[in-house]
């Protein structure tokens, strides 16, 4: 049985990589944004930032599978309304 994956909906997030360590991290193309950086979605894709400059790009798909949300960023309003 498969399991669908949903894109990370639009919003800005802080998102964590399931990457265990840096060395897992870089052997998946991760290591930019690990162990967590500030992330836009725009529903397709997702922008990771670091001081300011893009990092690294994704679809949101694969996003929502290879990260996990560690917060909303600076209180934006996220897709579900709330400022977690």
């Amino acid at each position: 049985m498969s399991t669908l994956v949903k894109p990370l909906p639009s919003g800005r997030y802080v998102l964590r990589s399931k990457d265990k360590t840096v060395f897992a991290a870089a052997a998946n193309g991760h290591s930019a944004i690990w162990p967590e950086a500030e992330a836009e979605s725009y529903g397709k894709y997702v922008k990771f930032v670091r001081d300011g400059k893009e990092v690294y790009l994704c679809n949101a798909t694969y996003a929502a599978l290879h990260f996990s949300i560690a917060s909303r960023a600076n209180g934006v309003r996220g897709p579900e309304g709330d400022t977690k």
